[in-house]
């Protein structure tokens, strides 16, 4: 091989060197890009979703204060009832026909009927 063989060899590695760097660089480079891309989105969408869960809290956090101001308020009405229930004397006998404690029917049992057996 002479020396113009040497060069033009030596010439096309270079030549076919720069368009692979060339090739790399756009194919690479579009790569990168759409990571970057990606990663934006992907924060982005991170950050929503913080936002969300804070405020998610925050419902949960009145929520659960409105809770307990409703526990609270029905408690004081059952205890306020309790205490109008015990205020208000003795509470009904459930036998129908008693007008008062230790009144019963004549008999000593309430009234009732015996239905006939279906055959």
């Amino acid at each position: 091989m002479d020396a113009q063989q040497w060069v033009m060899t030596v010439m096309a590695f270079l030549v076919g060197a720069a368009v692979a760097w060339v090739g790399a660089h756009w194919w690479f480079g579009r790569k990168l890009k759409d990571a970057a891309s990606n990663k934006e989105r992907l924060d982005a969408a991170r950050h929503l979703a913080s936002q969300q869960a804070a405020q998610a809290r925050k419902q949960i956090e009145m929520l659960q204060q409105e809770m307990a101001e409703m526990r609270l308020a029905a408690q004081r009405r059952s205890q306020r009832a309790e205490a109008q229930a015990h205020a208000s004397g003795p509470a009904p006998l459930p036998i129908f026909g008693a007008t008062g404690p230790g009144e019963l029917p004549s008999d000593g049992f309430p009234q009732t009927q015996i239905l006939p057996r279906k055959r």
